[in-house]
Formats: structure tokens, C-alpha cells, sequence
């Protein structure tokens, strides 16, 4: 019975995990926030012509890089189905390299 719970929770582990794809564009630095050692940066998005907004973890670099209100073009990975992701790497902020 243990290794058909375990099976049936890591199915649903993989899941979740196929929620994920990779993304890029341009996005709106919301809000920094920081808790203990971990870094996460609000952004918004439009899409189909909604506002989106995600919470990525970045890199403590990659916080301190930007300010709230900040447009940035980024390359993250990011969930359709949670509001969560990663920022993997900022190429432009307010347009500059």
C-alpha cells in the first residue's frame, strides 16, 4: 500500500512540475520582496490583453539590478496554473543593457 502512495504522490509531483514553461518579454517590476535568504520579484504582464502578475525567486544580483516599476525583458520559467516561476535572466532594463 506504501509504494502505490508513493507512486500516486510522485505523479502528482510530475504534475505539477509540467505546469512550468519557459518564457520571455517584457514585464513590470511590482515589488521586491525578500524573505531570510531568498529573493522574489513581483512582475506583471500583459497577455491577451489581461494584466498577469507572477512572483519569480531570482538571484540576490538580479534584485538589487532593478527597481519597483522597472520594465525589464527577461527570460524566466513560470507556471500557468500558480503564480510563481524563476527569473533566469534579465537582458534590458528600461530598454538599456
Amino acid at each position: 500500500m506504501a509504494i502505490l502512495a508513493a507512486v500516486a504522490l510522485y505523479a502528482h509531483w510530475l504534475g505539477l512540475q509540467r505546469t512550468y514553461y519557459p518564457m520571455e518579454g517584457e514585464v513590470t517590476v511590482l515589488e521586491k520582496v525578500t524573505e531570510e535568504d531568498a529573493y522574489f520579484l513581483r512582475i506583471q504582464e500583459i497577455a491577451g490583453g489581461e494584466a498577469v502578475q507572477f512572483l519569480l525567486a531570482c538571484t540576490p544580483e538580479q534584485f538589487y539590478a532593478v527597481d519597483v516599476g522597472d520594465e525589464i525583458h527577461c527570460a524566466r520559467t513560470q507556471s500557468m496554473r500558480f503564480d510563481d516561476g524563476t527569473l533566469e535572466i534579465i537582458y534590458t532594463i528600461n530598454g538599456k543593457n
